[in-house]
């Protein structure tokens, strides 16, 4: 994980799965926390284009939970 943070590629997403007042204690910076399915239905599904972006860019997506 820190090498991909320090690497130059901006082509990955942290995504925080633990509960909000979990994430707000303390987290990944530039994580996005989402803890319910629908939230992440909402993100990377919301549009055609969103779906392209993501895979068209090779994007890593990176799932955060308390057991990591």
């Amino acid at each position: 994980m820190a090498s991909l943070m320090n690497s130059n590629t901006n082509s990955f997403i942290v995504v925080d799965c633990r509960f909000n007042y979990e994430y707000q204690g303390g987290h990944i910076k530039g994580a996005i926390n989402m803890s319910t399915q629908d939230q992440m239905r909402s993100y990377f599904f919301k549009t055609k284009e969103n779906i392209v972006k993501i895979m068209g860019e090779k994007v890593i997506i990176v799932f955060h939970c308390e057991f990591s």
